[in-house]
């Protein structure tokens, strides 16, 4: 934030003025509840009548969140002409907890400062402004955690390291009328009380009814039925006999989507895919998923993105 302050003669005259920018700089960590900010005060231009500024920050935060208290223990920082950026330390502190809380947090910078000079009086003056939306829960993993609200959440996965889980997820998105979990069609996490480790959502799709998942069938070592869109979305636990399978096969020593062959059914309007996959590969995505889920602090019902890169 840019500021500017301003010198006074005794009849209250402006003689100088100085800038300075004020950064508040810090990283969520979304394991966990408490994060630091740098509050960096750094010097810009100053009339030759001015020689400093002096500036004080503190902050608030609403919400489910508390302080450590103004940087610089309260005291003004002396930011000089020409000089080093001053530097100081908020600690902020959400107090989410039960599995359900969820509280949006906004910090508040307080600001006051004024131009110094060798004559002159400082005319001081404060400033307010709000930081980033910050959304805190303890519903997701172990620990409680931040994110920065209004961003959109994804799963990313590289063809490279999920190879035959990637490129099937790759191919739905191209292929099916859904496009499920592309920029413009995203999946809604859902989590099922009653099913919770979604595995009879799992098995509607693999295991149950007419069309029961044939593994082994198309030679994939260590096969196994990889459905997509994900049992743990709301897009996911259709029936088996509803979607298409798929087997994913290198092309060249390259997994991609040009490899891929179809085994059964064939509507581009079909609600799901089953990809004969190797187990490792979808054990491996699988743990991906529920990596994005904490690091992006996906709750039960928010949208996210499948990303899927080379």
């Amino acid at each position: 934030m840019p500021l500017k302050y301003i010198l006074l003669d005794d009849k209250n005259v402006q003689i100088g003025e100085a800038h300075i920018v004020l950064l508040a700089v810090g990283m969520l960590d979304s394991y966990n509840g408490k994060w630091d900010e740098d509050i960096i005060a750094v010097p810009g231009d100053m009339d030759e009548s001015v020689s400093a500024v002096e500036v004080a920050v503190n902050a608030t935060c609403s919400g489910m969140c508390s302080t450590t208290g103004p940087a610089w223990g309260g005291a003004h920082a002396v930011v000089t002409k020409g000089g080093d950026n001053e530097q100081s330390t908020i600690t902020y502190m959400s107090s989410v907890a039960a599995k359900t809380d969820v509280s949006h947090i906004m910090p508040t910078y307080y600001v006051d400062g004024a131009a110094v000079g060798a004559v002159g009086v400082p005319g001081y003056d404060s400033a307010i402004f709000d930081g980033p939306d910050v959304r805190c829960d303890a519903e997701v993993g172990k620990t409680p955690g931040c994110i920065v609200f209004g961003h959109t959440p994804n799963v990313t996965f590289s063809k490279s390291r999920y190879r035959g889980a990637a490129v099937a997820y790759e191919w739905a998105q191209k292929n099916l009328t859904g496009k499920f979990g592309d920029a413009g069609h995203l999946l809604s996490r859902y989590i099922d009380p009653l099913d919770p480790e979604a595995e009879k959502r799992r098995a509607k799709t693999c295991d149950r009814g007419p069309y029961s998942f044939p593994r082994g069938a198309t030679g994939v070592p260590n096969d196994s039925c990889d459905e997509y869109p994900f049992a743990r979305s709301w897009q996911g636990g259709n029936d088996g006999e509803l979607c298409i399978d798929i087997t994913p096969r290198q092309t060249g020593g390259v997994w991609d989507v040009s490899g891929v062959a179809v085994d059964r059914g064939t509507p581009p309007n079909a609600p799901c895919i089953r990809a004969h996959v190797d187990k490792d590969d979808n054990t491996a995505a699988g743990g991906e998923l529920g990596r994005a889920v904490q690091s992006d602090r996906i709750l039960d019902g928010e949208s996210y993105q499948v990303i899927i890169t080379p």
